[in-house]
């Protein structure tokens, strides 16, 4: 009789910290599943703020094309209207040495 009393205390005893282990590890579930919706949430947050940032990117990156792309026009009307001063200024240079004679 006391060796069924002794294994039911043992029993008892393993069902307890097997109690406590499960107890245990449902909290450390717990905390993990928290922990994985922060990281998800924040996951998220940082793929938005790279869309947004990629956004800007590509409008920077337009302005700056258009920008360029006007500075080039520009660049090419002043061309063209120094090389219409050269021609005028030599068809002066010319009128004027033809008037000296």
């Amino acid at each position: 009789k006391s060796g069924r009393a002794q294994d039911a205390l043992s029993y008892e005893g393993r069902l307890q910290a097997a109690a406590e282990e499960l107890q245990q590890a449902r909290s450390t579930t717990a905390t993990l599943e928290a922990g994985n919706a922060d990281l998800s949430k924040e996951l998220e947050d940082l793929k938005l703020e790279k869309t947004e940032h990629q956004r800007k990117y590509s409008e920077a990156t337009e302005a700056l094309q258009d920008l360029t792309n006007q500075l080039e026009s520009e660049k090419a009307a002043r061309s063209e209207d120094v090389s219409s001063f050269e021609t005028q200024l030599q068809a002066l240079r010319g009128e004027l040495e033809a008037s000296k004679s």
